[in-house]
């Protein structure tokens, strides 16, 4: 009786184990592939026109020279690459052209800017001295010829004149030869001996 248990045991065992192995081995095999019929591809017919040169061109493909300089207007083909590589040179050339631009300009400014202004001296001159028996006297004649080009400053005016004989820049109190002393500068009129000069 306790060998028939043994034996039922062992045999119940080696069956888990055969059965755990069967297992194992059926999922790791791989699956299976079936085969699609192959159909023969049929070869297309030539006319008999069509020479074997022909034919091998035709196999070959149309030859293309390769692009060793873009010319604006010209149709390309070529691969994505070769079409980027272009683009991206034109690119590259316009900024450059664009560059040089901006750098002549730069130099115009430069330029105009270093010259340096014209600047007119002051001419002070020295107080006419008037004798007393002797009216001064200016003729309208004389007066018309000199006229006022600028009024500058903040606090103190300057007027600067002009007549047939030079430019003058003068402040209240100065004496101008041959026309009189200023007797008042205003950003409106120039005055000598109470008489307005008139503008340019």
């Amino acid at each position: 009786m306790q060998n028939k248990k043994l034996w039922l045991m062992a045999s119940l065992l080696v069956i888990v184990i055969l059965g755990t192995g069967a297992g194992v081995y059926m999922y790791s095999r791989p699956a299976p592939v079936t085969k699609h019929p192959v159909t023969p591809v049929q070869e297309k017919s030539v006319p008999a026109s069509f020479s074997k040169e022909q034919s091998k061109t035709a196999d070959q493909g149309t030859r293309v020279e390769p692009i060793t300089e873009f010319r604006p207007g010209t149709v390309y083909s070529g691969t994505l690459g070769e079409v980027t590589s272009i683009q991206a040179g034109r690119d590259i050339n316009k900024a450059a052209f664009e560059y040089k631009q901006y750098q002549l300009k730069l130099k115009e400014l430069d330029d105009k800017l270093s010259e340096k202004p014209v600047i007119v001296p002051s001419l002070s001159l020295p107080p006419v001295t008037h004798t007393q028996g002797q009216p001064q006297a200016i003729s309208t004649e004389s007066r018309s010829r000199l006229v006022v080009m600028s009024v500058k400053g903040a606090g103190t005016l300057t007027a600067t004149l002009r007549s047939r004989s030079g430019t003058y820049t003068v402040k209240v109190g100065d004496t101008v030869p041959g026309f009189g002393t200023v007797s008042s500068i205003t950003r409106e009129t120039v005055t000598i001996n109470n008489s307005p000069l008139p503008w340019l």
